[in-house]
């Protein structure tokens, strides 16, 4: 049995540039930051959690507190909400739906998803682009800072949830932090 783990934005759904102006805008708002750069492949871990809490070290000279990261999350996820109904949703990528389907009806293929945004802003998405969400184990930064921590939490979940151990885990992604 072969587990497919599926990255989110720019992977299942075309998020990219709408999850980035968001991201940013919120940073703005909140901690009044502007000198933030998008070249994501700068941070240390490709992931919200990771990015927020090096752009507040580099910029402000501490993390985010636990009270600043929720409201960060909350607002974020209204901007993402907000951005959606301005550019008429959130669309799954080409074939996306159709490949889902297809694992999910497959005896040798179970997948999960494991990717750098919040969960929330996850499912928002996913449900946006009117893709599965219940019952696919997950993880996401909520979980772990980098992209390695992510993927070993989904992996484990995946198979406590479908109860078996995969011979071969595929990752499917979009960006280069995700090689």
């Amino acid at each position: 049995m072969k587990l497919v783990m599926f990255d989110i934005d720019g992977t299942l759904t075309a998020s990219n540039d709408l999850d980035d102006l968001a991201f940013v805008q919120t940073v703005q708002d909140i901690f009044g930051i502007t000198d933030i750069s998008e070249d994501w492949a700068t941070y240390a871990h490709v992931t919200d959690a990771c990015i927020l809490r090096e752009i507040c070290e580099q910029q402000l000279g501490r993390p985010p507190a636990p009270n600043e990261r929720a409201l960060f999350q909350g607002q974020l996820l209204q901007r993402l909400a907000q951005g959606a109904v301005q550019d008429g949703g959130i669309f799954p990528i080409a074939g996306a739906s159709s490949l889902l389907e297809q694992l999910q009806a497959s005896p040798n293929y179970q997948i999960c998803y494991a990717g750098g945004a919040w969960t929330a802003s996850v499912q928002f998405k996913l449900q946006s682009a009117g893709l599965p969400f219940a019952d696919i184990p997950h993880a996401f930064a909520d979980d772990h800072d980098s992209r390695e921590g992510i993927c070993q939490i989904a992996l484990d979940r995946a198979q406590t949830h479908y109860q078996q151990t995969f011979t071969e885990v595929i990752y499917v992604g979009d960006g280069i932090w995700d090689v």
